[in-house]
This record gives structure tokens, C-alpha cells and sequence, in this order.
């Protein structure tokens, strides 16, 4: 069982955004995580700051990523590929499959 959950990683985003990184980068991605503790959460990022709110996001939407919060957990501490989790079809993705991979550049992993 893991000791982080994908609540904790979402509470956490601020904490573990780069700032630097995401300088220029304009992009609206909304993760629906099932299993438990499960959810929607809307991720805005504009020049170098970031908005994480809990639900669906109204507007127009770059990605909408799918996946269990297991998965998204794994994804997070590095536990898992996530190219390789798309592939396998554990990462469903709508929309611009590039805005969701480039999320991930803009975050620092969590530690356990």
C-alpha cells in the first residue's frame, strides 16, 4: 500500500511547481482519476503559475487525462512511464496528447 495519495499528490502541486519551467506555457488540463479517492481536477497553467481546482473546468480544455488514482500515484513518484502507461492503456488522453506529456516537466517528483 502507498503512503502518498493522489489527493496528496494534487495538494501538492503548488509545493512541487516549476515556476521557471513553465514560463511562456499556456494550458488547461483536467485529470478524472477513478478507484479510490477518486476525482476531476482542472490544472491551469499561464506563464509561470498554476491554478489546481477541484471539478470539471469550464472553457476550452487542452487535455482531459484518464486513469486510476494507483496509477496516477505511480505516475507521479516516478514508479511507472507514463509514455509507457499510455501505451499500455493505463493513460486515456482527449484532446492534445502533447499538452498532457508536457505537464509532467513542469512538476518536481514527490518524495515518499
Amino acid at each position: 500500500m502507498q503512503d502518498i495519495t493522489a489527493k496528496d499528490v494534487i495538494s501538492g502541486m503548488k509545493t512541487h511547481f516549476d515556476t521557471k519551467a513553465a514560463e511562456g506555457i499556456r494550458a488547461v488540463v483536467v485529470y478524472q482519476l477513478s478507484g479510490d479517492h477518486g476525482g476531476v481536477w482542472t490544472i491551469r497553467v499561464k506563464d509561470g503559475t498554476l491554478e489546481v481546482d477541484e471539478g470539471m473546468a469550464s472553457g476550452t480544455v487542452d487535455a482531459t487525462v484518464s486513469l486510476t488514482t494507483d496509477d496516477f500515484v505511480k505516475v507521479a513518484l516516478g514508479e511507472i512511464n507514463p509514455m509507457s502507461a499510455f501505451m499500455g492503456g493505463k493513460i486515456k488522453v482527449d484532446g492534445n496528447p502533447f499538452v498532457a506529456q508536457k505537464m509532467q516537466a513542469l512538476f518536481t517528483r514527490p518524495s515518499m
